[in-house]
């Protein structure tokens, strides 16, 4: 499942994943990716992970095509991703940027 969050700033995709995300989840990022580049932005992510299990088939081939058609549009990624360890959890934060 993907919750979108508010975001401050237009170009930015804010969601938390948990459980597995479908193919509706993908079409609905995918609706707001559109959005951002009418605006000539380029797209930026921010995504916490809680308990996340992936994906499912169809959402798993949904993203493919997506990211695969939209991979230049994209310019920096911030993932929070919840590991348990044996101090409790924690959020590791794990950022990437897009280079040509």
């Amino acid at each position: 499942m993907i919750q979108l969050l508010n975001s401050e700033k237009e170009n930015v995709i804010a969601a938390i994943l948990e459980g597995k995300i479908s193919k509706t989840d993908v079409e609905s990022i995918h609706s707001r990716i559109h959005q951002i580049l009418k605006s000539n932005q380029k797209v930026h992510f921010y995504f916490e992970m809680h308990d996340f299990e992936g994906y499912t088939l169809k959402g798993f081939w949904e993203d493919i095509k997506v990211d695969s058609a939209h991979i230049s549009d994209y310019e920096k990624w911030l993932l929070w991703a919840k590991r348990n360890g044996r101090n409790g959890s924690q959020k590791l934060p794990i950022s990437l940027q897009v280079r040509k």
